[in-house]
């Protein structure tokens, strides 16, 4: 269960994430908004069934999440931001954080898990990773959409939490699991805007659009 969970990629997550980082123009961005929608989907499919809901309960509550765009979706976006982001969050991640005690964890248990965390990391990095390059994604933004695919966020950790509610994982593999969210997505996010800052998608001479084309060039 601990597997299934952290190789989640959740699109909340992954846009929140690319939102802080400011990248959304980007091929490899929107690949990764793209990809995390799909997975997200099946896998909430997957645990309505595991927790004896209907099948459409999951990707159904997952619509909800989703603002539909403007007047209102955009409107309430633009005027909730600041109180979700800088209060609730802050609340939610203190009170999550004060409820915690990693010094009473078990070191094999810890071991354990993290080892897990860190097997469904790769895994998530190189499902992304190899078929772009396989479809002839540039290295660099192969290795960005390997990368930006294992961000985790508020999505994940309630998730989490859920999952300890519902008695599928114990307290203590809960608190592995957040701490290894702070650690992969701390550690990947320097990571991604220094690549991103010096990937060839921004350089002019790879714009791929028609009023960028040389003259005579085949379509």
């Amino acid at each position: 269960m601990v597997g299934v969970a952290e190789s989640i990629s959740a699109f909340p997550s992954i846009a929140s994430y690319l939102s802080e980082l400011n990248i959304f123009n980007t091929e490899f961005s929107q690949l990764a908004l793209s990809s995390s929608l799909i997975s997200a989907v099946v896998l909430l499919a997957y645990f309505s069934i595991l927790l004896d809901l209907d099948i459409m309960f999951g990707p159904f509550i997952f619509g909800l999440m989703i603002p539909p765009g403007p007047p209102l979706g955009s409107a309430l976006v633009n005027r909730l931001e600041l109180f979700n982001k800088w209060i609730i969050m802050l609340i939610f991640y203190t009170t999550n954080g004060m409820a915690m005690n990693v010094y009473l964890i078990d070191l094999s248990t810890a071991l354990i898990v993290g080892m897990v965390a860190l097997a469904s990391c790769t895994g998530k990095f190189l499902g992304a990773f190899l078929p772009a390059l396989y479809y002839n994604m540039s290295f660099k933004d192969a290795i960005l959409l390997g990368l930006t695919m294992n961000a985790q966020g508020f999505t994940d950790v309630s998730f989490f939490q859920v999952l300890t509610v519902v008695q599928l994982v114990n307290y203590d593999y809960f608190q592995i699991m957040v701490l290894s969210t702070v650690v992969i997505t701390g550690a990947f996010a320097p990571l991604v805007g220094y690549l991103h800052k010096s990937s060839m998608k921004y350089n002019l001479l790879n714009r791929r659009t028609i009023a960028h084309s040389e003259l005579n060039t085949p379509l």
